[in-house]
């Protein structure tokens, strides 16, 4: 028996009836992906499988690792140089920080 819609409506969110449509349209998009991913799971298990085609050779991983390392233990630093010394301050003024 359908109920009018305004009739069983609670005080917040959705009635049942709009309930039950939101779960049938939730229901057959699952039933539509899986049956999407059963039509194609042979497919998708060769492309998951497959043997990588495209590899680095191990002379270019290894120059690349020592390019990388040279870079970093051969930076050019630029130290800064203080040119005065912050004055020192008061121990009261310290002591009303804690």
């Amino acid at each position: 028996m359908l109920v009018p819609y305004n009739f069983t409506m609670p005080q917040r969110g959705m009635d049942a009836n709009l309930q039950k449509v939101w779960i049938a349209a939730v229901e057959k998009e699952d039933s539509l992906r899986l049956k999407w991913f059963r039509k194609n799971m042979q497919r998708l298990n060769d492309i998951s499988n497959k043997e990588a085609h495209r590899t680095v050779p191990e002379e270019v991983k290894e120059k690349f690792k020592k390019d990388r390392i040279e870079s970093f233990q051969n930076v050019i630093k630029y130290p800064r140089i203080k040119t005065e010394d912050a004055p020192p301050r008061e121990f009261r003024s310290v002591q009303g920080m804690f």
